[in-house]
């Protein structure tokens, strides 16, 4: 994977690194410090820490200015990304083809990346945007997410040429996370021990993101399942009062949704409104009743919630295209 940096103005090639070590596979461990000023325009502070499949980045960066960022790869790779404090922003300039990622202190995410490019910018006071970063290869994740198999169709498509990302929206850096994190950023081991430490705390890491992902959507899963009840529960309650509706308030309040969501979700639920629901049942009950039974049609009009015998007519004829009287003459 090849990264480079530029300044947006001059096309200045500020930074540019070839991570090679995500496309060997033979062993190979070392451990890269970096400090970078460039122009007075970025200043980036970096412990890398490279391996087999994996490179583990721990730094501290501020651009004054906003920076172009091309990420160039053969496959796609993924980054595991922690916000630990400052502010960062990017955006693709490919349209349609990348979402724009914004970070704040405390949030992180996973991102499968392929050929990236776009602005990268920080925020415009003195503060560093300090980070910890887990790049790691294809082969790398799959290993991990085999039992994971919502994950691995998220991530499945190898064709791709945006980023794909775990979460809609950046998640809370849990406690949990924010300890491992500490043991790695302070780690006062040496040599092969601190490697193998940080490498087995990357993979803790990792699994703590997807841990979170899993509950998440139980979550997801338990709430949009008493949602459903709920909605089926206001569809019952409008099929046994066509005579006499209850109104969007008493139904909601009865199902235990407010207004405003109850008539988004039932919408969404069953492709008709509320009231859309409402007219429908009416008019089927009432083609029924005008086909099946010898009631007048003054009557048939207040079964079906209508108190006078015009607007009644007015509806089903829009409904059916014929009036009542013509349908029972049939």
């Amino acid at each position: 994977m090849k990264m480079t940096l530029r300044n947006t103005i001059t096309n200045e090639i500020l930074v540019d690194r070839d991570y090679i070590t995500l496309l060997k596979p033979y062993h190979m461990k070392y451990e890269n410090n970096i400090s970078v000023s460039v122009s007075s325009i970025l200043t980036n502070q970096i412990q890398e820490y490279y391996y087999n499949d994996m490179v583990i980045s721990i730094g501290k960066l501020h651009s004054k200015k906003e920076i172009t960022v091309e990420l160039i790869t053969s496959k796609p790779y993924y980054e595991m990304h922690f916000c630990l404090d400052g502010y960062s922003q990017f955006y693709s300039t490919k349209a349609n083809k990348a979402p724009k990622f914004t970070f704040n202190k405390g949030e992180h995410n996973i991102y499968c990346h392929k050929n990236l490019y776009g602005i990268y910018s920080t925020n415009d006071r003195n503060i560093n945007n300090q980070y910890l970063e887990i790049i790691v290869s294809k082969e790398f994740v799959d290993r991990i997410i085999i039992n994971y198999r919502e994950i691995g169709l998220l991530f499945k498509s190898e064709n791709q040429d945006f980023t794909t990302k775990l979460f809609n929206d950046n998640m809370p850096i849990t406690s949990e996370m924010y300890n491992t994190i500490f043991q790695m950023c302070n780690c006062n081991k040496f040599g092969e021990l601190k490697r193998s430490f940080l490498e087995i705390k990357a993979y803790e890491l990792i699994l703590l993101q997807l841990e979170q992902y899993n509950t998440l959507n139980t979550k997801n899963y338990i709430s949009n399942k008493k949602e459903k009840e709920s909605l089926q529960f206001a569809k019952y309650l409008i099929e046994q009062n066509l005579q006499s509706p209850l109104t969007l308030s008493e139904l909601s309040s009865q199902v235990g949704m407010n207004d405003f969501k109850l008539k988004k979700e039932f919408k969404e639920e069953f492709n008709l409104t509320v009231f859309g629901y409402l007219y429908k049942l009416r008019m089927a009950r009432a083609k029924a009743l005008l086909e099946n039974t010898d009631q007048p049609i003054k009557e048939i009009a207040v079964l079906c919630g209508y108190q006078y015998v015009q607007h009644f007519t007015t509806a089903f004829k829009r409904s059916y295209g014929i009036t009542p009287g013509k349908i029972r003459r049939k």
